[in-house]
C-alpha cells in the first residue's frame, strides 16, 4: 500500500506552477470514458478568486467530452523531484489550443519514482562506446528517466554487459524526416537485461544517470512530440 501525503492551499498552486516551468508532462485522464493522453501546463490564473490552470489541447478532448456536462478529471504526473503527484479535479471550458481547469481541493504525492515510456520512433538509436569500442544500439522504448535498447545485428561482437556496469558520452539520435536530433547523455547505468516481446534478442534496461538541463529538456519535448504524433496515428485508424 502506498502512503500520499496531501498538499493544500497554497502549496497546490505552487506545485501546478512548478509543472508549468519544468514542461512536465502530465498524463491526463477523462473519468468514466475511455480517454487517456499527455499534456502539459502552460499556464496558470486567478479569475474571480478562483484558481486555474491552462492545458495544452490533447488530441480528440472535445469528442471524448461531447455529452458531458461536467468534466471530471484526473492527472498525474513525475515531478523533478523523481515523485509522483495525482490529482482529481474538473475542467472548466475549452479556450482555443488550451483547456481551462480548476485547481484541486488537494493534490497528492506520493513515494513513488515512475517515468512515463513510449514507444521509440522508427530509426531511433543508441550511440555508445563500450571497451572502446563504437556500438550502435537500437532503441525499443524512451523515458525521461532511461531507454531500453538492444544492439543491431550487424553490431561487432557484443562484449558482456553487467548488471551495474555505467556507460558514459552516450548520443541517443532521432531520425526526424527533416534532420536528425541528438541528445547527449553524460552518463548511463545498465539496470537488467530483457528479452525484445518480437524478436526474443537480449535488451538492455539503462537508467540515464547524468545528463545535463538542456538535454533533459530536449529529451522532453521529443517524447512528448513523439507521443502525440503517435496518438494521432492511431486514432486515425479508428476514423
Amino acid at each position: 500500500m502506498v502512503d500520499a501525503q496531501r498538499i493544500r492551499d497554497k502549496e497546490v498552486h505552487k506545485v501546478i506552477d512548478q509543472f508549468r516551468k519544468d514542461r512536465t508532462i502530465v498524463t491526463l485522464k477523462l473519468l468514466n470514458r475511455n480517454y487517456e493522453r499527455l499534456t502539459m501546463v502552460t499556464d496558470v490564473s486567478i479569475e474571480k478568486e478562483t484558481s486555474f490552470f491552462l492545458i495544452d489541447y490533447p488530441y480528440g478532448f472535445k469528442e471524448a467530452v461531447t455529452g458531458i456536462s461536467n468534466w471530471r478529471l484526473y492527472f498525474e504526473c513525475t515531478g523533478k523531484d523523481k515523485i509522483l503527484y495525482r490529482f482529481r479535479t474538473s475542467g472548466d471550458k475549452i479556450d482555443g489550443q488550451e483547456i481551462r481547469v480548476k485547481f484541486p481541493e488537494y493534490i497528492e504525492k506520493v513515494q513513488r519514482r515512475r517515468h512515463f515510456r513510449v514507444p521509440a520512433p522508427s530509426g531511433t538509436c543508441l550511440r555508445a562506446i563500450i571497451d572502446s569500442t563504437p556500438y550502435e544500439l537500437k532503441t525499443v522504448n524512451i523515458s525521461q528517466g532511461g531507454v531500453l535498447a538492444g544492439f543491431v545485428l550487424a553490431a561487432p561482437e557484443v562484449p558482456p554487459i553487467k548488471i551495474g556496469s555505467k556507460w558514459e558520452r552516450l548520443e541517443l539520435i532521432f531520425r526526424d524526416k527533416e534532420e536528425n536530433i541528438t541528445v547527449l547523455i553524460d552518463q548511463a547505468k545498465v539496470v537488467r537485461t530483457d528479452s525484445h516481446p518480437k524478436t526474443d534478442e537480449t535488451v538492455y534496461g539503462l537508467k540515464f544517470t547524468a545528463l545535463s538541463r538542456k538535454a533533459e529538456k530536449l529529451l522532453v519535448d521529443l517524447i512528448y512530440k513523439y507521443q502525440r504524433e503517435f496518438i494521432r496515428r492511431a486514432s486515425k485508424l479508428y476514423e
